[in-house]
């Protein structure tokens, strides 16, 4: 209850939590990066089966990209939701995954190191424990499973926010701010359509701050840019951490 963790920072929401994020008058950001995606890797390719489950698949110039989407409410300062009294989580029985997940780390491929986290020394005092914990191993796996189910409702929403400008993943992500009325009604018309009936997915464009990544992407036949189109309104933010 130190509530360091609960301050200036960026929390991933599942598309259940946004919506109610949004319901009590919080703010949602679209994060979106791309893998240029020209063929299928090999099955044995772990890290890119990963990828694979918490995107979807777009065209992209004459090949084809996966797109993932981050719903994110970010905040300077304190969490709307942290009690400043006693530091408490006003909304701990509800709270968001990635928050009752915290300190470990969602991706198997990130290795858990408490010099990245923000909790203080003591409190890892019980790390093999953290490690072991029965109950939150089965919030991961249902984590990882919700960005499995949530991804091609993303792809239905970002067509409705008007969103096909994505980064080339691990140079960072392209932000997009909407109003939050708007995008809650997208998100309510996402999660109430049957995945079945999804329409196709449009093409999208890949955003590069890297010359040489533009030009070897663009000879493979993706489009690509570093240039943001008349009427384009995102913020590109570069990549702290890889994933």
């Amino acid at each position: 209850m130190c509530g360091r963790c609960c301050q200036d920072t960026a929390v991933p929401l599942t598309v259940n939590e946004a919506i109610s994020w949004l319901e009590d008058d919080g703010k949602v950001d679209l994060y979106v990066e791309a893998d240029p995606w020209p063929v299928e890797p090999a099955s044995d390719n772990l890290r890119a089966a990963h990828r694979k489950r918490r995107s979807f698949q777009a065209p992209c110039g004459t090949s084809n990209a996966r797109i993932t989407v981050i719903l994110v409410a970010s905040f300077a300062g304190p969490c709307k939701n942290l009690n400043q009294e006693d530091m408490r989580c006003r909304i701990y029985e509800r709270r968001p995954l990635v928050c009752a997940i915290y300190p470990t780390e969602i991706s198997p491929f990130i290795q858990l190191d408490p010099a990245n986290k923000r909790c203080p020394p003591e409190a890892w005092g019980a790390g093999d424990a953290i490690l072991q914990d029965a109950i939150l191993h089965a919030l991961i796996e249902k984590s990882r499973q919700t960005d499995r189910d949530d991804a091609m409702l993303k792809s239905l929403l970002c067509s409705e926010m008007k969103v096909d400008v994505a980064a080339v993943a691990g140079e960072g992500f392209i932000a997009y701010e909407r109003d939050p009325e708007q995008l809650l009604a997208a998100l309510r018309h996402a999660r109430a359509v049957d995945p079945a009936n999804l329409p196709v997915v449009k093409p999208w464009i890949l955003y590069s701050k890297v010359a040489e990544k533009i030009q070897s992407l663009g000879a493979q036949g993706f489009q690509i840019s570093n240039e943001k189109r008349p009427g384009d309104a995102y913020t590109f933010l570069w990549a702290q951490t890889k994933n």
